[in-house]
């Protein structure tokens, strides 16, 4: 690689990932029932600022995979940038519907997050993030190309809602109406944690060569149910061996305890890294 190559690679992908990235937020801003710039900038609406975030970096990292598995033509990388930036922002406002619709489904999120509630917008940061993620894994691989890319993003969705679920229903908390109704960021940290810390393994299940169908979907099956449970036992263990004078739901529920959460949640993220790399 040549030092012009680098200067024209290091400038012009940024800018092409800049210019989607705003083109989805125009949409985006349109879509809105409110001024989501003036809640950012006049109101300092964190709420939207984390929504907004998390979705910038879930269209970087899902971009970035493309930008992996560079072929000896430029061109050819631009136009296989230029159809994968279609296909995610696609994937982007499906994810939005999910999220709204099955996820945080007891209340409006948009007007969730035109209140301040920054436990939904937690969650809904981890929620892009994690499907950034999930896609960068997907489209950083050869051979699978945008109909593989489309599949692992359909199963990411899935075991995001499925790990949301189940996270509630084994830490026997009332995890969504904590969130959604009682703008618990305790809460939501927690739970933003265990979202990002399963798509990081998720990412490395689908990472690389597309070797067929049934060893890719099978080896995510796998990962999923091995790399979640993990993830669990290996959460309990950090509050026993970090936290092992209070109890974790109560600082979660009754002291909405911030700090515990995000160190626990910094726990998880590190563990599911380890995993990650040692596949």
């Amino acid at each position: 690689m040549n030092f012009l190559s680098i200067i024209y690679q290091m400038s012009v992908y940024p800018l092409l990932g800049i210019l989607v990235v705003r083109l989805v937020k125009l949409a985006d801003d349109k879509l809105a029932p409110f001024d989501e710039d003036k809640a950012m900038v006049l109101e300092s609406n964190l709420a939207v600022g984390l929504r907004k975030a998390g979705v910038c970096i879930g269209l970087f990292l899902a971009l970035a995979g493309v930008l992996s598995g560079k072929s000896p033509s430029i061109l050819t990388d631009l136009l296989d940038f230029l159809k994968a930036a279609a296909l995610v922002v696609i994937f982007l406002f499906v994810t939005f519907e999910l999220n709204a619709r099955i996820i945080l489904r007891k209340v409006k999120n948009d007007d969730a997050a035109a209140k301040g509630n920054v436990a939904v917008g937690a969650v809904e940061f981890s929620i892009y993030a994690g499907t950034g993620i999930i896609m960068n894994g997907a489209f950083s691989g050869e051979g699978g190309g945008l109909l593989a890319a489309g599949a692992f993003f359909i199963l990411g969705q899935v075991a995001l809602i499925i790990a949301f679920y189940l996270e509630s229903a084994i830490s026997r908390r009332n995890i969504q109406e904590e969130i959604e109704l009682k703008g618990n960021l305790a809460e939501g940290i927690d739970m933003a944690g265990v979202l990002i810390a399963i798509s990081i393994i998720l990412r490395a299940s689908i990472a690389g060569p597309f070797t067929g169908w049934i060893p890719g979907l099978e080896g995510f099956g796998v990962y999923f149910v091995l790399g979640l449970l993990a993830l669990f036992i290996f959460k309990a263990l950090a509050e026993k061996i970090f936290m092992p004078k209070v109890s974790y739901a109560d600082e979660m529920d009754v002291q909405r305890n911030e700090a515990v959460a995000v160190f626990i949640a910094g726990i998880q993220i590190g563990v599911a890294v380890f995993i990650a790399n040692s596949m």
